[in-house]
């Protein structure tokens, strides 16, 4: 391929005779513009969220002087584009959209063309794996101090979402917790300094949020966790039921020494009856076999005395109530007064 400008061609002709012609041609080849070819991406093309784009072209330029090849992305507003590539073969990938896309080249002498194409990438929703959750710890322990962590893996196709966060509720008592990318296998991580107040089942709710607006794409994973007694809890318990017994017993000793004192008291207004009172004979410290019977500091005798006393002194109060009964009523006659 001859490159542009004018050129002399020779011809020589010989015959079978040795005999020699010889003549001149002038040939000029004008100057071409390069053509641009573009392979992909097809115009309006969809791409699926995650994929990238496939730049291929086969631009030509007849006198190959062709020194520009740039693919270009038009931003909606900009006054000049930016170049994403200048391979012929080569990919790009780009977050969720509709995209202004050209294939522009030029030669040596300042001639070019150009070609302009749309492409959408499409969009993926945040999806949590709730098979991959790890807690730890697994329970939690009421009035003990514990750095709770969790992770999760959170699968997005496009690669939007950077927000996630998970929150703790366990009554009245609430954690905020920010979750982090660890940097691989799309696990993200959070931890949280806490105590539980009391026994329960706190709920666990993780969150994926992409997009700042009303129309943001969520996904949420739920988990009920548990709050076991703690060791103070056991001490304060066994404190109740000893407590408890204490009280009972004291109660029962209490009743005890009121119905002893009530018996006495009785027995003490019993004498006390004039009927019973005159009868009363003096009772002996001496017991039948002539042992000292021992007196309480109340000043009365055991039980076994009492017995013995209220035995003693049932004749004494047949006799008192013979004494006091009515005699019998005379009548007279009246026909001999």
């Amino acid at each position: 391929m001859l490159p542009f400008g004018t050129h002399t061609i020779e011809i020589t002709l010989t015959d079978s005779t040795n005999k020699v012609r010889t003549d001149f041609i002038t040939l000029t080849v004008n100057q071409s513009d390069p053509q641009a070819v573009l392979i992909s991406p097809e115009n309006r093309l969809s791409i699926a969220a995650g994929d990238s784009i496939l730049l291929e072209e086969e631009s030509t330029d007849a006198d190959d002087d062709m020194v520009t090849r740039e693919w270009r992305y038009w931003a909606p507003g900009a006054t000049w584009p930016e170049v994403i590539s200048t391979n012929s073969l080569d990919t790009y990938s780009l977050p969720p959209g509709e995209y202004h896309l050209s294939l522009y080249v030029e030669d040596s002498r300042g001639g070019w063309d150009e070609i302009h194409v749309n492409v959408t990438i499409q969009s993926s929703l945040p999806k949590l794996d709730a098979n991959s959750l790890i807690i730890t710890p697994a329970s939690l322990t009421a009035g003990v101090k514990t750095q709770f962590s969790i992770s999760i893996v959170m699968l997005d196709e496009d690669g939007t979402t950077d927000n996630v966060r998970a929150t703790l509720t366990h009554g009245i008592q609430f954690w905020d917790i920010n979750m982090s990318y660890s940097g691989a296998d799309n696990i993200w991580i959070g931890t949280v300094e806490l105590t539980a107040n009391e026994v329960g089942r706190p709920n666990l709710k993780i969150i994926a949020t992409d997009g700042d607006s009303v129309n943001a794409a969520v996904d949420v994973v739920s988990k009920t966790l548990v709050v076991n007694e703690g060791q103070e809890d056991d001490r304060v318990m066994a404190f109740v039921i000893a407590a408890t017994s204490l009280l009972a017993v004291f109660g029962l000793i209490g009743f005890i020494v009121s119905s002893r004192r009530k018996k006495i008291a009785e027995l003490d207004m019993i004498e006390s009856w004039d009927a019973f009172g005159k009868n009363k004979k003096t009772t002996s410290t001496q017991s039948d076999a002539g042992k000292a019977v021992t007196e309480l500091e109340s000043g009365l005798t055991d039980s076994a005395d009492e017995v013995e006393a209220e035995s003693a002194a049932i004749p004494d109060i047949e006799e008192a109530m013979l004494e006091q009964e009515p005699k019998p009523k005379v009548e007279l006659d009246w026909d001999n007064v």
